[in-house]
C-alpha cells in the first residue's frame, strides 16, 4: 500500500491503517507534550529549534535571535501538530479496514513538518550518550521499537516528498 496518492482535484489523499493513525497519534501527543514543556530537553530543543548563529562568540545574537521567534516557532509547530492531530481523529474508515485522511496544501504542509519534527525527536532521544561510543539504541531504554518507529517515521516522510517532487513539471 502507498499511502500517498493526489487526486485529480489535487488534494493528497493519505491512506492509512488503523494501528498506523494510533502510533501517529500517541507519538504526536507526546512531542507535543515536550514542546509545550517549561524546561525542554536541552538535545530536542536544539533539534527543533537550531542556532541560527553557528559561531559560539555569536551567543548575544543567538539569545536576541531565539528571544525573538522561538514563542513563534514553537507555537507554529504546536499548531501544526495539532492540525495532524485533528487530521487523525477525522479519518474516514475504509471497507477494507482502512482509514482516508484528504489534505489540502497547508495540512500537507503540517503533515510534512510534524513527521520532519517526530523524527529529529525521536533520532535525538535515540542517540548514544556523548562519549560512549560502545552505546546503542538497544542500551538507551528505547529499545528496537524506537529504532523501528524513526525508520518508519522516516518511510513515510521520504513517500510524502515523492508525492511532492512530483508535483513539479519535469522537462
Amino acid at each position: 500500500m502507498y499511502p500517498f496518492e493526489r487526486a485529480s482535484d489535487g488534494t493528497l489523499v493519505v491512506t492509512l491503517y488503523e494501528g498506523h493513525i494510533v502510533l501517529l497519534r500517541m507519538v504526536l501527543t507526546e512531542v507535543r507534550g515536550l514542546l509545550d514543556s517549561p524546561s525542554p530537553n536541552a538535545g530536542v530543543s536544539d533539534r527543533l529549534f537550531p542556532r541560527a548563529y553557528l559561531d559560539p562568540t555569536e551567543d548575544t545574537a543567538e539569545a536576541e535571535f531565539q528571544g525573538l521567534v522561538h514563542h513563534d516557532l514553537a507555537r507554529a509547530k504546536v499548531a501544526a501538530f495539532d492540525d495532524v492531530l485533528g487530521l487523525l481523529g477525522a479519518a474516514e474508515a475504509q471497507k477494507d479496514g482502512t482509514y482516508v485522511l484528504r489534505l489540502d496544501e497547508e495540512q500537507e504542509e503540517h503533515l510534512l513538518g510534524a513527521l520532519n519534527d517526530l523524527r529529529l525527536v525521536l533520532a535525538e532521544l535515540l542517540e548514544p550518550a556523548a562519549g560512549n561510543e560502545e552505546s546503542d539504541a538497544d542500551d538507551s531504554g528505547e529499545g528496537p521499537a524506537a529504532t523501528e518507529l524513526l525508520d518508519w517515521l522516516t518511510a513515510l516522510e521520504s513517500e510524502l516528498i515523492e508525492v511532492k517532487l512530483g508535483d513539479f513539471p519535469h522537462d
